[in-house]
């Protein structure tokens, strides 16, 4: 699984950041949350994060304060 983070067109494209997973490396992981961009002051970060949630996007809703009906 890879995320790659650009920036531009196809013609003129900069890479920012990218973030490479090895299959099987979380067999049981049924959501992923494999990055950030965020903003601080002037300046977009990309922050490579690889969290499995074996709960699915429930868990990873979770994680974010988000309540999940049962």
């Amino acid at each position: 699984m890879a995320v790659s983070v650009v920036r531009g067109n196809r013609e003129r494209a900069a890479l920012l950041g990218d973030y490479l997973r090895a299959d099987g490396a979380c067999p049981y992981t049924y959501a992923s949350l494999l990055a950030e961009i965020y903003r601080r002051g002037h300046v977009w970060r990309f922050r490579a994060v690889g969290q499995g949630y074996d709960h699915g996007l429930a868990g990873l809703a979770r994680d974010y304060g988000v309540d999940i009906a049962g």
